[in-house]
């Protein structure tokens, strides 16, 4: 896998500076991204015993939750691995 992305970076010019680009992105979406997880963390918290006495609302809250939890993982993964991914590019540049 190291080779072929060494050769797709010798191809392609200004291949870090495209990995920084998509830095900016990805660090531009932070902010939102964990206030809007700690929008719906308030949200769990203020609905749990209401989630409880009611099925439709149980369901709803299940959602939020998985939601929620699926949200958090999926960007600290795309964080890591692109933090990852940009590392090698600039190992391999050297």
């Amino acid at each position: 896998m190291v080779p072929s992305c060494h050769i797709y970076c010798d191809r392609t010019p200004g291949c870090l500076s495209s990995l920084q680009a998509i830095s900016g992105e990805v660090a531009d979406l932070d902010t939102p991204v964990h206030e809007l997880l700690a929008q719906a963390q308030t949200l769990l918290e203020n609905t749990r015993d209401a989630a409880r006495r009611d099925p439709g609302t149980q369901q709803q809250y299940q959602r939020l939750r998985f939601n929620t939890s699926d949200l958090k993982v999926r960007f600290n993964n795309v964080s890591i691995r692109f933090v990852e991914r940009r590392a090698l590019v600039e190992r391999l540049k050297v």
